[in-house]
Formats: C-alpha cells, sequence, structure tokens
C-alpha cells in the first residue's frame, strides 16, 4: 500500500521539477535575448531584469515616452500598447511589420533572431519624424548640440538641445543625424531612410 502511493507522488514531484527546469530554461533564454537586444541599441543590459525599469528602457530605445508606462497597468489597453511596443522595436531593428507579427506569435524564434542576428540597431523608430531644419531653441543655420568647432554650438547641456530627437547632421555628410538628449549618435537618415555612420 505505501509503495503503491509513494509511487504516483514520486511521479508528480519528477513531473514538477521537469516543468520547473523547463521555465527556468526559458526564463534565462529570454533573459539572454532582451540583455543582447538591449546592448544592441546601447541601453545597460542588466536592465532587463528589473521589473519595470525594463519596460522604461524599452520604451526610451523604441522612442516613447516615459509616461506610456503607466498604460502598462490598464487591462486591454496594455495589450494594444505591447503591440504598438512591439512593432517599433521590429522597425528600430530595420524590420517590418511582418517581423513584428514573427515576434508576436513567434517570439522564441524571432528574439534571438532580433537579439544574436545580423539585425542592427538604427535608430528610435517612433521618431522617424524628422524636422526640415534647426532643432528646437536655434534660431539660425549653424550650430548643433554638442558640435565641436561649429560657430554659436550650444551647450550639450542647454535647455535648448536637451530633447532627444533627429537634426541636421553636423558633419553635413548626411541629412540628420540621431541627438540623444546629450551626444550624437551613429544613427543617420537620408530622404527616410536609416543607416549608422559614426561622427
Amino acid at each position: 500500500m505505501l509503495s503503491q502511493a509513494s509511487a504516483p507522488a514520486g511521479s508528480a514531484a519528477g513531473i514538477g521539477a521537469v516543468v520547473l527546469v523547463f521555465y527556468l530554461a526559458v526564463l534565462v533564454f529570454y533573459i539572454a535575448a532582451g540583455w543582447r537586444i538591449f546592448t544592441k541599441a546601447g541601453q545597460p543590459g542588466w536592465a532587463v531584469i528589473i521589473p519595470f525599469y525594463n519596460t522604461w528602457v524599452m520604451l526610451k530605445l523604441v522612442g516613447r515616452p516615459g509616461w506610456w508606462l503607466i498604460l502598462f497597468f490598464i487591462p486591454l489597453v496594455n495589450v494594444v500598447f505591447a503591440i504598438i511596443v512591439l512593432n517599433d522595436l521590429s522597425k528600430s531593428f530595420g524590420h517590418d511589420a511582418g517581423f513584428t507579427v514573427g515576434l508576436l506569435f513567434l517570439g522564441f524564434v524571432f528574439y534571438p533572431v532580433l537579439a544574436f542576428g545580423q539585425s542592427r540597431y538604427i535608430g528610435p523608430a517612433a521618431l522617424q519624424g524628422m524636422p526640415s531644419a534647426g532643432y528646437p531653441g536655434y534660431p539660425g543655420a549653424m550650430g548643433y548640440p554638442g558640435a565641436m568647432g561649429y560657430p554659436g554650438a550650444h551647450s550639450a547641456t542647454s535647455p535648448a538641445v536637451q530633447k532627444a530627437d533627429w537634426y541636421p547632421d553636423p558633419s553635413g555628410r548626411h541629412q540628420h543625424r540621431y541627438w540623444n538628449g546629450s551626444s550624437w549618435t551613429e544613427h543617420v537618415g537620408d530622404h527616410g531612410g536609416q543607416a549608422t555612420d559614426p561622427l
């Protein structure tokens, strides 16, 4: 009787251990992929393991405002905005809506492709509306945020140039270059397309 009763209990414990190991393996897999995605985009990889902060970093990565974090606490609304952010993430790495569908339904395949494949971060997709000329608070055509050697250049900490956005490329090699709020990045834009070119 005792051996008969203990057999199912032992079997259930074995199944539980297998499920736990599988769950932990999946968790580590997604953390590793998220870590790599963050570092590719110039963000701290460790942020992926911090609840809420990881979402805030993701919003920054794709170019959405930080206050969107509040929307992720609203049932149903959070699903809609999660899909929007997922689409922004896909576009921020140069992919299209088809890749977004892959991330949504086949994440275990598409996340590692994004993280460990050839995908490169080309800038926050949600900030693709590039200004035609100048930047906020600057009245003239010369002098760009943080650009050395340009007459009238503002300080990198000036309120007029703190906003992260696309601005005319100070090097003159491209139409626009992305200013991250404190320095120029390698992300450039020409005629609506994006690429990378270190300043």
